[in-house]
């Protein structure tokens, strides 16, 4: 059987510090040979319904969010909705019951707590991310050892040439979401340009200042 290559930390102008339309990252990933792609805005599941109305054939959107919870990010996949929790635990538990799964985001990005393995409640654990550095995504390749979690990569893009720079690789004809508990999901990756975040922290001004662009939390 074949692979099929998923892209599982994308945002779009939902987030509020990314100018990615949901039209754009449909071209795009189809444009990067993704087969499919989890849209997971800050705090809001819209990004993730609107891209997927606009898929077309041979790409799968999978809807979910990224939540800050007990100071840490942690995405939301194969959701609708977002869940109201007070832990990780909580939210974890939550999400199972709407059908989806919970993943810790990037846990050595710089200025993240302290990791307490004690403390992460999550089923699976983002071991690339193409904004973070070998080292620091080798650090969390290491903790989904430690903690026995499936392993899963993301580009964490917010501008398009971010997208499918890290990726997920199930086999075809594999539930994405029972392939990634069952640990059958392989993470693969590149680093992203040293540019990519100034550019995402001026998208974040430019979207305060004049919205974002009809799509986002300032208009539809």
């Amino acid at each position: 059987m074949g692979e099929a290559s998923y892209d599982l930390h994308v945002h779009s102008a939902f987030s509020g510090d990314s100018l990615l339309r949901p039209e754009t990252i449909v071209k795009v990933a189809k444009k990067a040979g993704l087969d499919g792609i989890a849209v997971t805005d800050h705090e809001t599941v819209e990004g993730g319904l609107r891209t997927r109305g606009l898929a077309p054939d041979g790409l799968s959107i999978i809807v979910g969010y990224e939540t800050k919870i007990e100071g840490r990010d942690v995405i939301c996949l194969f959701v609708e909705e977002k869940a109201k929790a007070s832990d990780m635990a909580e939210l974890r538990e939550k999400t199972k019951e709407k059908g989806g799964i919970t993943v810790l985001a990037h846990p050595y990005r710089m200025f993240a707590p302290k990791i307490v393995a004690e403390e992460i409640e999550v089923d699976a654990v983002e071991v690339y991310n193409s904004r973070l550095s070998r080292g620091r995504n080798r650090k969390g390749e290491e903790l989904a050892d430690r903690l026995g979690k499936p392993k899963v990569a993301g580009s964490d893009a917010h501008v398009a040439c971010e997208i499918g720079r890290a990726y997920t690789v199930i086999e075809v004809g594999c539930e994405p979401r029972e392939a990634i508990l069952r640990g059958l999901a392989k993470p693969f990756g590149t680093s992203s340009p040293l540019w990519v975040r100034p550019a995402s922290l001026l998208s974040h001004a430019v979207a305060a200042t004049i919205g974002t662009l009809g799509v986002g939390r300032h208009g539809r």
